[in-house]
């Protein structure tokens, strides 16, 4: 079978890549459901209010750090990561790594500011192209009037909803509530978008594809992202028109001693048992950003 028609049965190709969607599952450990949404509806305009399921878990933002972050600790430097609505957890040093679990991985539309900095902007979300586009949105470089070249007004953006492995950059381990065969995780979510989002999302698409792939064999099986390990990190690199230097943030299959890192048994029976609670309980949004 063609890696196009393994695109076609996951439903992910990059011209529509609004609808990856992983999905955690109580009993099979995980599901990817490519054309029924697994979040919660989200109110017109609002950011970080979904939930997955019935989860128990909040899910703090992870903040990356650029040349100029507001908001960020004074000694931040380029290239690092931080963990909560007050940046409260330092997860890695600049250019440093950390292993995450993906739960669920969705994408749409996001506002990509334009114009002169406005510190009163909140950004509005699409579910998709088509939306951002009724909204009135610019969804692709064009042609101005005068002849100059007009950015989009709204851009796509990958986000994920994940466990993030405690890191030893970690002093304050207060969101670090969820244990794994001994190691303890906190529920996250961040968002990949305007020059990080195209390889996170190939990284998320290249996934989904190999595990259909391997159970092609199984009538209706739908791939997952759940049994994988996740190293985010970032990179220096030089803008080619401009020689500039600039942080790029990245995701990869975690790798260690050339092997993929995986999740031990032990692991997964701890990870099924919380999916298995979160079908129990309410709704729990996302921290606000």
């Amino acid at each position: 079978m063609s890696k196009k028609t393994a695109q076609e049965l996951a439903g992910l190709t990059e011209e529509t890549p609004e609808v990856v969607e992983a999905v955690a599952d109580a009993a099979a450990l995980a599901e990817v459901a490519a054309e029924e949404t697994a979040l919660a509806p989200r109110p017109a305009g609002a950011l970080g209010t979904y939930a997955i399921g019935a989860s128990p878990l909040s899910f703090e933002w992870v903040h990356m750090t650029y040349a100029v972050s507001k908001n960020a600790p004074r000694d931040a430097l380029p290239g690092e990561y931080y963990l909560g609505k007050n940046w409260e957890a330092k997860l890695t040093e600049r250019n440093g790594s950390f292993d995450a679990i993906i739960l669920l991985a969705t994408t749409g539309y996001k506002d990509w500011p334009t114009g002169v900095y406005d510190p009163t902007f909140k950004a509005r979300t699409y579910a998709n192209k088509a939306e951002a586009v009724a909204a009135g949105c610019r969804v692709d470089w064009t042609d101005g009037p005068d002849g100059t070249r007009l950015k989009p007004t709204a851009a796509p953006f990958l986000q994920l909803f994940m466990l993030i492995k405690k890191t030893p950059s970690v002093e304050d381990d207060t969101l670090f509530t969820v244990p794994l065969d001994g190691e303890f995780y906190a529920p996250a979510t961040m968002m990949f978008e305007k020059m990080n989002y195209q390889d996170a999302f190939a990284t998320i698409n290249r996934n989904l594809q190999a595990d259909l792939l391997r159970h092609l064999h199984q009538p209706g099986y739908k791939p997952t992202l759940i049994d994988k390990v996740f190293r985010i990190g970032s990179d220096e690199q030089t803008a080619k028109n401009t020689g500039n230097r600039f942080t790029r943030f990245t995701i990869k299959n975690a790798i260690d001693n050339g092997k993929p890192v995986t999740l031990s048994e032990t692991a997964k029976k701890d990870l099924a048992c919380l999916m298995a609670l979160s079908s129990q309980v309410g709704e729990a949004p996302v921290v606000e950003e």
